[in-house]
């Protein structure tokens, strides 16, 4: 998405507003943003959450709270 480089990073407005901005007039260069990249999850981090999950599962079909575990 492009923006403005005197745009201002997002925070709380002043009481006043800001004042106007025109970028023409000011001589703004307009700055691109690089495209996201996501990261997959490492293995062991998706482990540690299947465990997490399984565990809570099994105890409320200990306890009465499901009729079946869907961690299976």
């Amino acid at each position: 998405m492009p923006r403005c480089s005197a745009q201002r990073p997002p925070c709380r407005r002043p009481a006043g507003g800001y004042p106007e901005h025109d970028c023409a007039k000011a001589g703004c260069k307009v700055i691109e943003c690089r495209p996201h990249e996501c990261d997959p999850l490492p293995p062991g981090t998706i482990l540690k959450i299947h465990y997490a999950l399984s565990a809570i599962f099994a105890a409320t079909v200990r306890w009465a709270g499901c009729s079946r575990t869907r961690a299976t």
